[in-house]
């Protein structure tokens, strides 16, 4: 799912709202594609014979991976700012806890990948009357305005009674208690439209995509971060009011992104009380695919209400932590995911579990080239990495401290977190979303027993470190079970190129500390700009560790880095 409006805070839940693609992957499974877009003729299948991905996926997939790189790039300059204007101050928690009731909602729902965009592909690819499709997303643009604007209002007033539940505060002394609730009612107020926009965004992605319209849907969350920029830019003294404005302004933009695409389907607005067919079926579709996401949001909860009792800025600490965390590993998993999905699903139809397992150790391995080292040098040089992004103005010494701290403890879970989005896409290409949502849940109350039994001692490290814990858990579930269903995974086989990885990227991570405190002695560079001193330092220390681990990688004959070198030779000799 593409970064939207604000800081994605649910670091952990991925697999639960995941369930929310059944309805897509239940059509990938009798039909292997979509057609350009409604009113086109589907060309007949042979069922004996499942078609391989078409070639055009490859661009399309480029182009969102592009469009989903510079989308994270401004999200981290977002964050840059936020933390330059606020630090981890009270400011950052509240909007965080504000942005877990409203924002988070718009990412999970409004989002690719969300509820609505699922649905609103799987309902208009299978309309071939563009006049049918024209009633039924003006139906369901007009419902879920309609729906989605009483539920806000209701929010609205019951706020006050939702900050304090789910917010209790009750390590905090009284009046520092009461301050934290009035800034987060403030902001979740301000931010209460993004609840609307979840669905009229999610709905535009989805008409987007079935048009085959990529930009706007990967985009626009890139103007929603610029919309942040620029609030706090023009009001440099600004309080939480302007973030919070921002954020919602930027929601605003984000969904006048989708207009164009939208805009292809000619949607008819008649105000009409009695539904299409198709779109009693589309909110039908809609309540079972939105449960997953539903049960994912209690997983923010559950650390929310650890998380508020912790000294201030903590949440703030571990949302930036995990937007760092994020920035590549959401990178490597969308890249991989999109993919590998149709090509498990391709495997399933023509009764192939061997090349299902093929395609799981082959996307695997892959990964865990790119994470490990990229996790040793994260591990290796986190205080010179946070310093570099966020240490200035308000974000001071014992802000970059928490976010290390945090950071240092998420990093371990890259190996376990890219693999389970692989294998989760196995389980669904067999139709089975009962197995991922039973371990979802058995996950959510492992959560809450690890972060009650963590934070006494840890503190924040020991939120981050059940997070980790219940990541590890889900992996290992996941391969106990799809062993159940296709046999043997043959994971021995992944145990000596693992290990080789894992030794290249601990010499690595080493290479590059050790070669950091050498280029930090050097009096050349500590008479440079400080920002530039120190990003040439991490520059050529991750250079360092980079060529050592490649080294390690080509002695032992792995494959991944001879089989890259070689695809680039190719290119130059053409």
């Amino acid at each position: 799912m593409a970064d939207s409006v604000g800081p994605n805070p649910n670091y952990e839940g991925d697999e639960l709202k995941n369930q929310e693609n059944a309805e897509l992957i239940e059509q990938a499974v009798n039909a292997s594609d979509l057609p350009d877009g409604p009113g086109l003729p589907k060309e007949p299948k042979d069922p004996k014979k499942p078609e391989p991905p078409k070639e055009r996926l490859g661009k399309t997939v480029g182009k969102v991976a592009f469009l989903n790189i510079i989308s994270k790039a401004f999200g981290l300059a977002r964050d840059i700012v936020v933390m330059q204007t606020f630090g981890t101050s009270r400011i950052t928690d509240a909007y965080y806890f504000a942005y877990m009731f409203t924002g988070n909602i718009f990412v999970l729902f409004g989002g690719l990948g969300g509820p609505f965009h699922q649905n609103t592909v799987t309902a208009i690819g299978a309309l071939d009357d563009k006049k049918k499709v024209s009633v039924l997303t003006g139906q369901i643009l007009l419902t879920t305005f309609a729906f989605l604007g009483l539920i806000s209002l209701l929010i609205y007033f019951l706020a006050p009674f939702i900050v304090s539940i789910v917010v209790p505060g009750t390590g905090l002394p009284e009046p520092e208690r009461l301050k934290l609730w009035d800034e987060v009612l403030m902001q979740f107020r301000i931010m209460i439209p993004l609840v609307v926009l979840a669905g009229l965004v999610g709905i535009g992605c989805g008409i987007s995509n079935t048009y085959n319209e990529h930009i706007g849907p990967s985009i626009g969350p890139a103007f929603a971060s610029v919309a942040i920029i620029i609030f706090l830019w023009l009001f440099p003294n600004s309080t939480g009011f302007y973030l919070a404005l921002g954020t919602t302004v930027g929601a605003f933009m984000q969904f006048a992104v989708q207009w164009f695409g939208i805009s292809k389907a000619n949607p008819e607005f008649k105000l009409e009380f009695k539904l299409a067919p198709e779109v009693k079926k589309f909110f039908q579709n809609l309540g079972k695919a939105s449960i997953g996401t539903l049960s994912g949001q209690l997983n923010l909860y559950i650390d929310a209400f650890f998380v508020s009792s912790l000294a201030e800025g903590s949440w703030a600490a571990i949302q930036n932590a995990n937007r760092l965390f994020q920035l590549p590993i959401g990178i490597l998993s969308t890249a991989m995911v999109v993919p590998i999905l149709p090509r498990f699903v391709s495997h399933v139809k023509a009764n192939q579990p061997e090349d299902v397992k093929k395609d799981l150790h082959k996307a695997w391995r892959i990964l865990w080239f790119v994470v490990l080292p990229m996790s040793a040098i994260l591990l290796a040089l986190p205080d010179l990495i946070v310093k570099i992004l966020f240490e200035r103005g308000s974000f001071n010494e014992e802000s970059r401290t928490m976010v290390v701290l945090a950071l240092s403890f998420l990093v371990p879970s890259a190996f376990f977190y890219l693999g389970r989005d692989i294998i989760l896409r196995a389980f669904y290409a067999h139709g089975d979303f009962d197995t991922p949502y039973k371990i979802s849940i058995a996950a959510l109350a492992l959560k809450a027993v690890l972060d009650w039994a963590l934070v006494g001692p840890m503190g924040l490290a020991g939120i981050v470190l059940s997070t980790t814990l219940v990541t590890i858990f889900n992996f290992v579930l996941y391969c106990y079970f799809l062993t159940r269903k296709i046999g043997s995974l043959g994971l021995g086989g992944l145990v000596v190129p693992t290990s080789i990885m894992i030794v290249g990227s601990v010499l690595c991570g080493l290479t590059a500390y050790y070669t950091s405190q050498f280029l930090s002695g050097l009096s050349i560079l500590e008479s440079a700009n400080p920002l530039i001193s120190m990003a040439l330092i991490l520059a050529l220390s991750a250079a360092c560790g980079g060529i050592v681990y490649l080294a390690i990688c080509l002695l032992c004959k792995l494959h991944e880095p001879s089989h890259a070198l070689s695809m680039v030779r190719k290119k130059f000799n053409r």
